[in-house]
C-alpha cells in the first residue's frame, strides 16, 4: 500500500468520524423551548414535537414536563405555560439558596434551576432536590432552601461495631435523649443528631416518638471529637481519613453508590499528621424496666467513628449515623469498615431538614 493510499485511507476516516459526530449531536442544543412548543397545544402535539420529557410532575392538579432547555405546564391535556431555563446547573459559583429567596414561585425556581432530581409530594409540604441544593415548598412558594453539604469529590469512610442480646421487641417505640447529663436536650447539635437518628428510623419502618412517656426504647446517644497525631506512612490513608479523593475503592475506578465494605489503594509518605476522631455511640435501654428499678439495661448497642483532618464534627454526623442505624439490633461480629459518597449523604441530609423543618405559621 503506497502513501497515497495511505493518505486518502486518512482523510476519508476523518470524514466520516466528523459525520458521525454531527449525526449523534443534540439537535436542541442551544435552541429555546418557546422556540418548539407553543401556548395552546394539546399534549399529543407536544409529545410528537418533544418525545418524552426527561421528568414529570404533577403539582396543585398541573403537571409540568421538564426538558433540557426548558419546562411546559399542561392544565386539562392544553400546555398552559412554556418558560425555558435561565441558567445552567453550575451557577457561577454562587450558593444555590441564594437563587432561591423565601416566597420564590415554581415558575421563579424551574426558570433558574432546570428539572429537579427527584420529588416528594406530603400534602401541604413538597420537596425538590436538585444537583446543587434542596428547596421546600408550601402553598406553591419556597420556605426553606438548603445547600448541598457533602463535596462530590469526597468519601467518607466509617468504622462500626454492633451488639445485641436479641430482646428488642418488635414494633417497638423509640425516643431519642442525650446520653448524658451533661448534654442539655435543646442543644442545637443534639438537636439536628436526633433529627438525623429520628429520621433514619422512621426511613426503616420503626415507631419513634416524641415523648419519652410513649416509649418502650430509650436511645441513648453519645458524641465528641478529639485530636490524634497518626503515623500513616506506608499506609493506606483511607483506613485513617474520613476524607478523600477516591482512587481505586475495593478493587473499582469509581465510588460506591451505597454504603459498602472494603480497603482502598493509593498510599501516602507523609511521617505523621494531624487528625481528628469524630464518633457516635448509641444505645437502647429498656425504658419501662429503667423507671420501675433506675437501672440501664441495654438491648443493643452500636460503636462508631470516622477519623479524617476535618474538626467540624457537624459536617460528619449524616455519615455516622446513615450507616449506622441500618445496624440496629444486629450483632456485626467484627469491626465494619462503611463508605458512602456524597450524592447518598447530601439526599439523606436534604430530607432529614424536609421532614424536621415546621411548615411556616400564616
Amino acid at each position: 500500500m503506497n502513501r497515497l493510499t495511505i493518505a486518502l485511507l486518512c482523510v476519508c476516516a476523518l470524514l466520516f468520524s466528523c459525520r458521525s459526530r454531527k449525526q449523534v449531536q443534540d439537535p436542541y442544543l442551544g435552541v429555546k423551548l418557546t422556540k418548539l412548543i407553543k401556548k395552546g397545544q394539546k399534549e399529543n402535539e407536544v409529545q410528537k414535537i418533544m418525545g418524552n420529557p426527561i421528568v414529570r410532575h404533577k403539582l396543585d392538579s398541573k403537571d409540568y414536563l421538564f426538558y433540557r432547555m426548558g419546562y411546559g405546564v399542561l392544565t386539562d391535556g392544553l400546555l398552559t405555560e412554556v418558560e425555558n431555563y435561565k441558567f445552567e446547573y453550575d451557577l457561577d459559583g454562587s450558593l444555590f439558596s441564594s437563587y432561591s429567596p423565601i416566597g420564590s414561585t415554581y415558575a421563579d425556581v424551574f426558570k433558574q434551576h432546570a428539572y429537579p432530581l427527584e420529588y416528594i409530594d406530603k400534602g401541604q409540604k413538597k420537596y425538590f432536590r436538585f444537583k446543587k441544593g434542596a428547596l421546600f415548598f408550601a402553598n406553591g412558594v419556597v420556605y426553606g432552601a438548603v445547600d448541598q453539604r457533602f463535596k462530590q469529590n469526597i468519601v467518607y469512610v466509617v468504622k462500626l461495631r454492633s451488639v445485641s442480646n436479641g430482646t428488642a421487641k418488635p414494633n417497638a417505640a423509640y425516643y431519642v435523649a442525650p446520653g448524658s447529663p451533661n448534654i442539655n436536650p435543646h442543644d442545637l447539635f443534639f438537636r439536628e443528631l436526633k433529627a438525623y437518628i429520628g429520621e433514619r428510623l422512621r426511613h426503616m419502618g420503626m415507631k419513634v416518638v416524641t415523648q419519652e412517656k410513649n416509649a418502650d426504647y430509650i436511645i441513648l446517644t453519645h458524641f465528641g471529637i478529639t485530636e490524634q497525631n497518626i503515623d500513616i506512612e506506608d499506609a493506606s490513608r483511607p483506613a485513617f481519613s474520613s476524607e478523600y479523593t477516591p482512587g481505586k475503592l475495593a478493587g473499582e475506578s469509581r465510588p460506591p453508590s451505597q454504603w459498602s465494605s472494603g480497603y482502598v489503594g493509593p498510599t501516602t509518605k507523609d511521617p505523621q499528621a494531624t487528625f481528628f476522631n469524630r464518633w457516635l455511640n448509641i444505645e437502647a435501654v429498656d425504658y419501662h424496666h429503667w423507671k420501675k428499678t433506675n437501672e440501664l439495661i441495654p438491648v443493643w448497642k452500636i460503636l462508631t467513628n470516622s477519623v479524617g483532618p476535618s474538626s467540624d464534627i457537624r459536617l460528619v454526623l449524616p455519615a455516622l449515623t446513615l450507616g449506622v442505624l441500618e445496624h440496629t439490633n444486629k450483632n456485626s461480629g467484627k469491626e465494619l469498615t462503611l463508605m458512602a459518597n456524597p450524592e447518598t449523604l447530601n439526599k439523606y441530609f436534604y430530607e432529614t431538614m424536609f421532614y424536621s423543618t415546621p411548615l411556616p405559621t400564616p
